[in-house]
């Protein structure tokens, strides 16, 4: 038998590639990724777009409540609340254009014994054509228009004062015979006019508007009455985002037996705003704000609201600022808020020294009761004195403009610029703001101007400031204590007079809203004498009583610097702190003088939840002879922040984003604002 042996021939070559059944399966399995991709992408951009309608939604709710909130001072009986004036409102309004969604709302109103029942229903068609709708409701009540100034129980009878006063609304117009010594003008082209014991409001056209009883009694002339109580302030229109507003289309509102009038001075001559008035003044040199004042009389013991309403309503757009722009370099509480309507409350309380705040408690939260305004005063002007002139300048104001629906916080008011516009910076020292300096925000305290002895102070005591704006009174009340030496007080962010000093420690009162307290303790010294550990310490979430931190302070000068960080997309701050160095001339070895620079760090308290900070720095002062082993030294009173960032984040205001910045030009005993920008990568940074 013959074998017969074969030979493999190798070429070289070797088979490469895949086959076509790995490449069809490669394809399906690539293709069904893709599409689960674009599946969650557009699960993502329509519940983005729901979320956002739904938004509007519920502003557009609660914008029709609060309308029919604001409306109050239109009334004059419990009939006349229900039908016409509530139930006016009842119906539906279709197509209200939104900025995501068309809307219809829908408004029921229902009377009952002891209130009324409204309920807004707002609807609208998503993107996938799906129905939806949100429904909000409320309850007016006329039998108590003090309400919401009162947080439990009322006091007796004989303490309370109806939010009217003694006024009534008026009725008539002036006899024709009068005579002259009776009338008396005003610088608003109003008239007081004496009718016996009682004091007349008159108008431009002779009309009595209001009466206010009793307002002559015991006196001899007009001059000598004791007159109504005034709230005075200036309405401006930022010209910028709403260019079709005429001043005449303005309305300034107030609640209970008032009355409001809107008026301008130019040339020596007063004139009277109405309705269809379309003149006003003008911020100088670029226009950025027109202008007029208003002036509300009330009778004494008032308390209520005053407020802003746009011919044809208020709408998701309109949006009415309130504060002070400036307000971070000065007390925070009075930072700019978006709201329609200012508060004026008075509040008085029991005192019980077995409690943790001292007052009468109910379920452990301070009870305070509503008081009212003291007869003749005259809020809102800030007075001033050139050449031995009286000067008064309004300072309850308003600052009426347009932003997007979804812009509901007073940080608005100044990163859109309607509060920061060139015309607003009055002193030109480039710092825009101030023509709104110490503007109140939408809650202004009466105690300093209540007529105490209207209140039994044997049982009932009044403070200087009040704890909070009790129109939407706290859920809870806690206690935070610590202590404080040297010459300094302490604040809350709720506010002046929350806190009680008693040999070097603190107690300070907290109010829980429903998600904690939310805020920061300041410490308030001379910065030129004195140097304190801390200038403001942030809490978050506080839900109970809690120890908190102490404050050392100490003879020395220092300063202060607070702003505010805007972190962009995903970047983050990890530490802040201010750096301060001196300059040293040592000797060495060999006799040669060599220059040594040193630095010295303090760090700042930084607020996650609102991105303010504080940070505090000591004058470093003369410098002592051979300190640390050299034979002199320069001060240098420059001092910088470092901000500590990861990766690729980027301080925008430097030029080299590594989280240095300066403020030239340090001086002791000055507080300083410096914001400051962090962006993802300096890509992010706004150009």
């Amino acid at each position: 038998m013959t074998c017969r042996t074969g030979k493999v021939i190798n070429n070289g070559l070797k088979e490469r590639g895949a086959s076509l059944i790995e490449v069809v399966v490669t394809l399906a399995v690539i293709s069904f990724g893709v599409l689960a991709v674009l599946s969650l992408q557009g699960e993502f951009s329509t519940q983005s777009g729901h979320n956002k309608a739904r938004a509007e939604a519920i502003a557009l709710a609660q914008a029709r409540i609060e309308e029919m909130r604001n409306l109050t001072n239109r009334i004059s009986d419990a009939s006349e609340f229900n039908t016409p004036y509530l139930a006016g409102y009842a119906g539906t309004e279709t197509a209200l254009k939104g900025v995501n969604a068309t809307f219809d709302r829908s408004t029921s109103v229902t009377p009952t014994t002891s209130a009324t029942e409204v309920a807004v229903t707002v609807s609208w068609t998503d993107r996938s054509n799906t129905s939806r709708s949100v429904q909000l409701s409320s309850q007016f009540a006329w039998a108590s228009p003090r309400a919401p100034g009162d947080i439990a129980r009322e006091p007796k009878p004989s303490l309370y004062t109806p939010p009217t006063g003694k006024a009534n609304p008026g009725e008539g117009s002036l006899p024709e015979d009068v005579d002259p010594d009776l009338l008396s003008e005003q610088d608003d082209n109003l008239r007081f006019y004496m009718d016996g014991a009682d004091l007349k409001l008159v108008d431009e056209d002779g009309n009595i508007v209001l009466t206010l009883e009793e307002g002559c009694k015991d006196a001899d002339s007009v001059e000598a009455c004791y007159g109504f109580v005034t709230i005075n302030g200036r309405v401006y229109i930022d010209t910028e985002t709403q260019k079709n507003l005429e001043p005449g289309q303005v309305a300034v509102k107030s609640s209970d037996t008032t009355y409001c009038t809107r008026f301008y001075e130019v040339d020596d001559s007063v004139k009277t705003i109405g309705n269809t008035d379309t003149d006003a003044l003008s911020t100088t040199p670029d226009g950025d704000y027109d202008y007029f004042d208003y002036r509300c009389y009330a009778s004494y013991g008032w308390h209520g609201n005053i407020g802003i309403i746009l011919e044809g309503g208020n709408q998701l757009t309109d949006k009415i600022c309130q504060g002070d722009p400036l307000a971070i370099a000065n007390n925070g509480w009075e930072e700019p808020v978006i709201a329609a309507r200012r508060i004026y409350r008075g509040m008085y309380y029991k005192p019980d020294s077995s409690t943790d705040s001292g007052k009468v408690e109910s379920d452990g939260i301070p009870l305070y009761w509503s008081v009212g305004v003291a007869a003749g005063e005259e809020l809102g002007y800030e007075v001033t004195y050139e050449d031995d002139d009286e000067i008064k300048t309004p300072m309850h104001n308003f600052i009426v403009s347009s932003m997007d629906a979804g812009a509901t916080t007073g940080d608005h008011c100044i990163s859109l610029g309607v509060m920061v516009r060139p015309d607003s910076d009055v002193d030109r020292d480039g710092i825009p703001g101030d023509l709104f300096i110490r503007v109140p925000d939408d809650f202004y305290c009466l105690n300093p101007h209540v007529d105490a002895t209207s209140l039994d102070l044997s049982q009932y005591a009044i403070d200087d400031n009040c704890p909070f704006d009790p129109s939407g009174p706290p859920i809870a009340h806690y206690i935070i204590a610590g202590e404080l030496s040297g010459s300094a007080t302490i604040d809350t962010s709720d506010g002046p007079g929350n806190c009680r000093l008693t040999d070097g420690e603190y107690r300070c009162d907290l109010y829980d809203w429903g998600d904690g307290w939310n805020g920061f303790l300041q410490v308030n010294t001379d910065l030129a004498t004195t140097v304190c550990n801390y200038d403001r310490y942030f809490e978050g979430g506080v839900m109970g009583n809690t120890e908190g931190p102490d404050f050392s302070c100490a003879q020395g000068a220092s300063s202060v610097v607070r702003g505010k960080i805007t972190l962009l997309n995903n970047a983050e701050v990890s530490e802040m702190a201010i750096r301060q160095q001196r300059e040293f001339v040592v000797t060495n070895d060999q006799g040669e003088s060599i220059t040594e620079i040193r630095q010295f760090s303090r760090p700042c308290q930084v607020d996650p939840l609102s991105g303010s900070f504080s940070c505090v720095t000591a004058n470093l002062g003369e410098c002592g002879e051979g300190e640390s082993g050299g034979d002199s030294c320069i001060v240098h009173q420059d001092w910088s922040a470092r901000i500590e960032v990861a990766g690729p984040d980027y301080v925008c205001q430097t030029a080299d984003g590594q989280g240095l910045f300066n403020i030239d030009d340090f001086t002791p005993g000055m507080l300083y604002v410096q914001d400051v920008i962090v962006a993802e990568r300096e890509q992010g940074c706004p150009r």
